[in-house]
């Protein structure tokens, strides 16, 4: 079998594309004769870079040690191989297993012999020092570039195209995609998930700029996480040169740049978003399907009440609310449908935007710095463990306090401000109900300041509302007594929550 091998990197006005390579190997083989022919295309890959993997020269290496290869066709040798090492090894394994190589475009190297080998190592130099002259070029126009607030890289965030302005790089904001990113943002800030986003931004016909297909939620969490969009660069300096893969951190925890562009979000919208769209699984909740898990607690010993199933004695399976310090186990849909009301009796009362000055304010700033430092220092272990400086336990002690630590912080910058509620609340429970999980999930802790669950007490069962009691941001106990059949549940919600106070 004569295998032809085809390469372009990146395509230009100059490249050779692949179809006229290919069409070039072929006019070679159909002269010499050689009909059993197999095409081997690596399209968008460079050889010059060690982190990049050509898959078809892989493969067309793997069949020619297997024997299946009796001779290789290729253009000309820098679309063969471009590194030393790599000219070696092709050598070893061409001279093992007695396969020439053909040049279409009048190579003069000539593999099979012991001159035509050196010829190809001492142009293998040269090519690869070229190489290293140009990776220093690119580097040193990019350094300067980013000193002055220039963007760099080749391909353009979600929200800008490129631009010039008296000859420097700049970015001009592109009005319909800044304006789905602040919707985007919104959206996510207010319990919304990343694949709603992907799929709205789909029907807006937004694609992705680097490869023009529709935005998956992974998509849609890189654009919004984009240092871009709040006007800052992310420079962590890589090349071609760097051996084995590339070790760069995640852009939105490096140290940033200003860059000399309009922003779409200010720098403090985007550290909230970031922290709402990179918080752990367990912390961001996406497993959590259910009302007040997590934010409800047990009235008796403070601890979350939690979310499970259980059967009945006829066989039949019941969601419940449990304390996780075991006090009691209860039925969750009523419970869920009182807070669910008593959330939408508040959002529509005269006083709830009373008394949105009480609490205790966020240190927004001081966190996120907290959190960057925190990473920082889960990096220093990786690494310190993959030099044997730790062992695996001590590591792992360490990195459990960071994570616990970051877990906190994260709640903190994503609970919402005290005072503060979405710009368009639900007033019905249809509208309630229409929400996503989490808008509901942070509806509640937008409007509540507590709520406790107590045992519901037996034989008889109580109205829901004696023995769940929510609380508003104010701290009163709701409903409030504004009539005789209020004052009638707030006199049996004070009796209830005193008999378990004294129960031993």
């Amino acid at each position: 079998m004569t295998a032809v091998y085809v390469r372009i990197s990146i395509k230009t006005k100059v490249s050779v594309s692949l179809e006229a390579q290919e069409a070039e190997c072929l006019a070679l083989c159909e002269r010499n004769g050689w009909t059993d022919v197999e095409v081997y295309r690596d399209a968008s890959r460079s050889a010059s870079d060690t982190r990049k993997v050509r898959p078809e020269y892989r493969r067309m290496m793997a069949d020619t040690r297997a024997g299946r290869v009796a001779r290789i066709v290729c253009r000309d040798d820098d679309r063969l191989v471009r590194q030393p090492i790599e000219l070696e090894q092709l050598i070893d394994v061409l001279n093992s297993n007695g396969v020439p190589v053909f040049w279409s475009h009048g190579s003069h190297l000539d593999l099979t012999t012991i001159e035509g080998r050196m010829s190809a190592r001492l142009a293998g130099t040269m090519a690869r020092a070229e190489v290293e002259k140009k990776s220093a070029r690119q580097k040193s126009s990019n350094r300067h570039r980013v000193a002055n607030g220039s963007p760099v890289g080749t391909v353009r965030p979600l929200g800008y195209q490129r631009a010039r302005v008296n000859g420097v790089a700049t970015f001009d904001v592109v009005p319909d995609e800044a304006d789905a990113i602040r919707w985007a943002a919104d959206q996510v800030r207010t319990g919304g998930t990343l694949s709603s986003v992907a799929r709205e931004w789909t029907s807006r016909g937004i694609m992705a700029p680097k490869t023009g297909k529709p935005y998956t939620w992974m998509a849609v969490k890189g654009a919004l996480t984009n240092p871009y969009l709040a006007a800052r660069i992310a420079y962590q300096p890589t090349s071609i040169l760097t051996t084995g893969k590339a070790d760069r951190a995640p852009k939105h925890r490096v140290e940033l740049i200003p860059g000399n562009w309009e922003p779409i979000l200010s720098y403090q919208e985007w550290t909230d978003l970031v922290a709402h769209v990179t918080r752990t699984r367990q912390a961001a909740g996406n497993n959590v399907k259910y009302l007040c898990g997590g934010i409800a607690d047990c009235g008796i010993c403070g601890a979350p009440a939690r979310s499970d199933w259980t059967r009945t004695r006829h066989g039949v399976k019941k969601r419940v609310y449990k304390c996780d310090g075991k006090c009691w186990q209860l039925r969750a849909e009523q419970i869920d449908h009182y807070v669910r009301d008593a959330v939408v009796e508040m959002l529509t009362a005269e006083d709830l935007g009373q008394g949105d000055d009480q609490g205790p304010t966020v240190d927004r700033a001081a966190l996120d710095a907290e959190r960057v430092q925190l990473e920082a220092e889960m990096m220093q272990l990786a690494d310190m463990l993959s030099r044997r400086a730790m062992t695996l336990p001590q590591f792992e002690q360490a990195n459990r306090g960071i994570l616990d630590r970051l877990t906190e912080i994260s709640d903190a910058l994503t609970e919402p401000e005290p005072g503060t509620l979405p710009d368009h609340v639900p007033v019905t429970v249809e509208q309630f109900e229409a929400q996503t999980i989490e808008q509901r999930r942070l509806l509640v802790r937008a409007v509540t300041s507590r709520v406790a669950i107590f045992p519901a007490g037996s034989p008889v069962l109580p109205p829901t509302a004696v023995y769940v009691h929510v609380y508003d941001r104010r701290g009163r106990l709701r409903p409030l007594p504004v009539g005789p059949d209020e004052v009638e549940v707030a006199e049996r919600q004070e009796a209830h929550a005193a008999r378990y106070a004294t129960a031993p």
